[in-house]
């Protein structure tokens, strides 16, 4: 009788972290958490660089540079977004942090299946090619897993 309640009273204990959360959602935080990162990180190189090359490139007009710099800031807005989510916000503001993740990692997935089907089936040269599919499956990779692991963490909350 007594003994059993102690047992189930230490099992519960054990299933919650300190704050009180589910340590399996506390896992699912930690794996988003972590996926969130690279992907932030990755698409600051990716699209940094992107817009660097936008301006030192003297052969674009003035129409093309602008379209061409509006996507790649949409991008670089989104990874700081991510850096503001992940270095405080994803304490103060949980939900939108993990609705952010899953927002990001879809953009970014739809973005560069386009792009990189545009890109491989246009008359660019195979090193162009190559680069940019090398891009594009790094970018959906870290995406996809960004994705799984906000999924993960939704169906634990339930």
């Amino acid at each position: 009788g007594s003994e059993m309640c102690i047992r189930d009273r230490k099992n519960q204990a054990a299933d919650v972290d300190a704050k009180g959360l589910p340590r399996l959602a506390f896992v699912f935080v930690q794996k988003l958490t972590t996926r969130l990162w690279l992907l932030t990180l990755w698409t600051l190189v990716v699209w940094g660089g992107r817009v660097r090359n936008i301006l030192s490139d003297p052969v674009l007009s003035t129409p093309e540079q602008a379209w061409r710099l509006g996507l790649a800031s949409f991008f670089v807005a989104l990874a700081v977004i991510g850096l503001l989510v992940l270095v405080g916000w994803k304490n103060t503001h949980p939900t939108f942090a993990q609705r952010f993740a899953a927002g990001f990692s879809l953009w970014t997935m739809a973005l560069w299946i386009v792009r990189g089907g545009g890109i491989l089936f246009a008359t660019h040269d195979a090193a162009f090619k190559i680069v940019h599919t090398v891009l594009a499956l790094g970018s959906i990779g870290l995406a996809l897993l960004v994705y799984q692991a906000e999924r993960q963490l939704a169906a634990s909350a339930r």
